[in-house]
């Protein structure tokens, strides 16, 4: 009897710890839906870096964000159009995935 007493309180911790990690799940993904209706609502890419820089990074829970986009050549109309952007040389987004390694062609990566 003590030995299925026992194997019940292990079964019971694991469910509340399977419900627990289903919460969670919930709550984050309901946080990313949240920043994502974010993303989709200004109507100009200026509004758009104003979410990015406000109203996002609240509801992420984040302290920094930055929008990278590649150029060629310098873009003095991106310039002055806030703290959230940042403008880099071409190819700098592959090298910085890359992360000095040679990586072979791949469809995803997950970082």
């Amino acid at each position: 009897m003590e030995k299925l007493e026992s194997r019940l309180d292990r079964l019971e911790d694991t469910h509340r710890s399977v419900i627990a990690a289903a919460y969670e799940n919930m709550a984050g993904t309901n946080q990313i839906h949240r920043a994502i209706l974010q993303l989709l609502d200004p109507p100009s890419f200026p509004a758009l870096l104003e979410t990015l820089s406000g109203d996002l990074s609240d509801t992420l829970r984040i302290d920094h964000m930055r929008l990278v986009l590649e150029a060629s050549q310098e873009a003095p109309s991106l310039q002055g159009l806030g703290d959230v952007l940042r403008i880099a040389p071409a190819g700098f987004i592959a090298d910085h995935v890359a992360g000095g390694r040679s990586l072979r062609d791949r469809k995803v990566t997950l970082r």
